[in-house]
C-alpha cells in the first residue's frame, strides 16, 4: 500500500518545514489548499493531515468524511475541541518528529490489516467505508450499517446462507415474522447493486439460500 499523505494547509511554515521532513522517509505528499479540493472516494485510505488553528478551520474539520482517511488532527494545546472525531489520531505542537514518525507507521499497518474491497457487479465494496464505487468514476454509494453489516456477513458465507441463518446472525432474531424486513432490505440492496434489481446477478438465492457471486 502506498505511503501516501494528503496535507490540508494553507501553506504556512510548518507544513511544508514537516513535508520535507517525510519525504526522506519516503513518503508521497499532496498538498490541497481548501478541504473541497479532496477525493470523494480513497482507493488506498491515504493519511489526511489537518492543522486546526482557529473556529473557521474546525468548521471545515467538520466537513470531512474521516472515513475515507487515516486523519492526523495537529492542534496546539490552547485549542479545545469539542466535538469528538473518533477515528482521527491527535498530535499536540510543538510536534515531536519522532513520535509523528512512529504513530504513522503504526497507522500504516493497521490501515494494510482493515483496508479490503470485494468487486460486486460492476462495483467495488469497500468494507471500512461502507461504499459501493466504480473505478472510473468520482461517484459513490453510500451503505446504511445494516445493509453493510448484511453484505459482511454474507461475504463470509461462501456456501450461503438461509433466511434462518441471516435473522440469527445478522439480526439476533430467530422470528419468521422478520422475514419481511429482511427481504424489504435485500431489495434495497439489490436496486443499488444489481443492473436490474428484477433479474440479479451478484445478491442471488435460490429456495433455500442467499448467495453473493463476486
Amino acid at each position: 500500500m502506498a505511503k501516501s499523505i494528503i496535507f490540508i494547509t494553507k501553506k504556512n511554515f510548518f507544513f511544508s518545514k514537516l513535508s520535507l521532513l517525510l519525504e526522506k522517509e519516503g513518503y508521497f505528499l499532496k498538498t490541497l489548499s481548501r478541504i473541497n479540493e479532496l477525493p470523494k472516494k480513497s482507493f488506498k485510505t491515504p493519511f489526511l493531515f489537518f492543522f486546526l488553528e482557529s473556529k473557521a478551520s474546525l468548521r471545515d474539520l467538520k466537513k470531512l468524511n474521516s472515513k475515507l482517511y487515516n486523519l492526523v488532527i495537529f492542534k496546539e494545546q490552547k485549542i479545545n475541541i469539542d466535538e469528538d472525531f473518533p477515528n482521527a489520531t491527535y498530535i499536540s505542537l510543538p510536534l515531536v518528529y519522532n513520535e509523528l514518525i512512529k504513530e504513522v507507521e503504526r497507522l500504516n499497518k493497521v490501515t494494510k490489516i482493515n483496508y479490503k474491497r470485494y468487486k460486486l457487479g460492476k462495483y467495488f465494496y469497500n468494507t471500512k467505508t461502507s461504499q459501493l464505487f466504480e473505478e472510473k468514476s468520482s461517484s459513490v454509494i453510500n451503505l446504511t450499517e445494516l445493509e453493510s453489516k448484511f453484505l459482511n456477513y454474507m461475504l463470509k458465507k461462501n456456501g450461503g446462507a438461509t433466511k434462518t441463518q441471516i435473522l440469527s446472525e445478522v439480526w439476533k432474531h430467530n422470528k419468521e415474522l422478520d422475514t419481511h424486513t429482511l427481504e424489504s432490505l435485500i431489495y434495497r440492496l439489490r436496486k443499488k447493486i444489481e443492473n436490474n434489481p428484477n433479474e440479479p446477478s451478484v445478491l442471488i438465492n435460490d429456495s433455500k439460500k442467499y448467495f453473493i457471486k463476486i
